[in-house]
């Protein structure tokens, strides 16, 4: 029986059968770890086992293995130490939540523009109509009162414009990059032969290609770890399904710009090429004389001013098909 089916058949075994499961792996030696149970590990040497005294997996655990971990696809074997590929392929990480950026550039299309009322008599009661003007527009009529007109203008301020999303979408592996996990077993039965604390075997040392000093246990869906295997880890068995994503990224209206005041040069013509000799400068809060029918205001360049973003959050996410749960322990090693 290869080892890929033994996590199936681990699942089937009772605690009470586990003995006659361990030795239909060929884990003749196998113990359960009661309720609760730890054991210490023992490192190289100190009992006569010239690898590590590793804890036995808990009841309902598949185990233990050294780990060998890859940042993308499983390509490289378990080594000769441990050649066993427990369960006859790779498992994949599962991933976080989409990591998502979402930012607005600074605004453009910002223009300044002044309000205008306009008046046939010297008081302003008598309207002629409003009208917002836009700096820098060029050769702009009043309001049809003619030469005689006179008005009020507001303050200069920014209007329009827009702000360019910037946004980023970055699906990142689990375990800051390492996507891949293989579990091996070493070629021999496992023995506590050397090893003089209960419920050990004695595992040869982990190292390179291997996690160094790493021996995990694993375990199907979503399980919490004991104190002797404390490094959880969560993967998947097959493809999975992966709907992480960025919400659309988008800016707000332009706030927070600013204009300062503009010139406002009447004229008698519509080619505002005959000046009445009026100017005046934004605010003109006072009924004023216009003295001509057709105005130009000075180009105003608008300062300042930012967009807020808005969206650009994670959604979605990946669901795992055939969850397992891998948790680990370090030792000292040699």
């Amino acid at each position: 029986m290869r080892y890929g089916s033994r996590l199936f058949f681990l699942a089937m075994c009772s605690s009470v059968a586990m003995w006659a499961c361990a030795s239909i792996w060929g884990f003749q030696d196998a113990q359960d770890l009661v309720d609760g149970g730890v054991s210490e590990y023992t490192e190289a040497g100190a009992d006569g086992c010239a690898g590590s005294c590793v804890p036995a997996a808990p009841s309902g655990w598949l185990g233990p293995f050294a780990s060998l971990r890859s940042a993308g696809a499983l390509s490289a074997p378990c080594p000769p130490a441990f050649p066993l590929d427990a369960l006859d392929g790779g498992l994949t990480a599962i991933p976080g939540p989409a990591t998502c950026t979402c930012a607005c550039g600074a605004p453009t299309g910002i223009g300044c523009v002044v309000y205008a009322s306009y008046f046939s008599d010297a008081r302003c009661t008598a309207s002629c109509g409003a009208a917002l003007q836009t700096t820098g527009s060029g050769c702009l009529p009043t309001t049809g009162c003619g030469n005689t007109e006179y008005f009020t203008a507001g303050y200069t301020v920014a209007s329009g414009g827009k702000c360019t999303p910037s946004a980023g979408t970055d699906l990142k592996p689990a375990d800051g990059g390492t996507t891949g996990l293989r579990l091996c077993s070493p070629p021999a039965s496992l023995s506590s032969f050397g090893c003089s604390t209960a419920n050990t075997f004695c595992l040869p040392q982990a190292k390179g290609p291997l996690d160094p000093n790493t021996y995990c246990v694993a375990t199907t869906g979503d399980a919490d770890c004991l104190p002797a295997f404390p490094n959880k880890a969560q993967y998947n068995r097959g493809p999975g399904t992966d709907t992480r994503a960025c919400s659309p990224c988008t800016c707000g209206t332009p706030a927070g710009a600013t204009c300062s005041a503009s010139t406002i040069v009447s004229y008698s013509d519509d080619q505002c090429a005959t000046k009445t000799g009026s100017t005046f400068v934004t605010p003109n809060l006072t009924c004023t004389s216009m003295g001509g029918s057709h105005v130009t205001y000075s180009l105003e360049v608008p300062d300042g001013g930012r967009c807020t973003s808005e969206g650009g959050t994670a959604v979605g996410g990946f669901t795992a098909d055939q969850p397992m749960t891998v948790c680990c322990a370090v030792t000292s090693g040699n």
